[in-house]
């Protein structure tokens, strides 16, 4: 959550609002992230950055209303991030898990006596 101490926050707020502007987000991101919570704020920062800029990044949103289609293309971004991120990064990373420390879903049905997960029966079930 991106519910960072007050203190904190300001002085975040400052350079990853400078970085947006100037387009260098992921280098503050990198520098300044110490915490999740941290990464959170951050990012956050960034959306609500995006959302803030008119066409021309020196025009604040104060005079452009706060459109529908912008609010849900950062919704959109977000949810691609957030499956790019699972697909590349995280799935890969618990496979390796399970390779290295052994299956935990099994489908635990008296009747199954086989170490078959429930993943492959699903997956054995859809080919079917």
């Amino acid at each position: 959550m991106p519910y960072i101490p007050e203190k904190r926050r300001r002085e975040l707020t400052e350079e990853v609002r400078a970085a947006v502007k100037y387009g260098n987000a992921l280098n503050v991101i990198g520098e300044l992230a110490i915490t999740s919570g941290e990464l959170n704020w951050i990012l956050t920062e960034v959306i609500l950055g995006y959302l803030q800029l008119g066409t021309d990044a020196d025009e604040p949103l104060g005079n452009l209303p706060l459109s529908y289609a912008r609010l849900s293309a950062a919704r959109a971004v977000l949810h691609d991030m957030h499956d790019e991120f699972y697909d590349k990064l995280m799935r890969p990373y618990e496979d390796l898990k399970c390779q290295e420390n052994g299956e935990v879903f099994f489908t635990g049905l008296p009747d199954n006596t086989s170490e078959e997960t429930l993943g492959d029966q699903l997956e054995r079930e859809r080919d079917d």
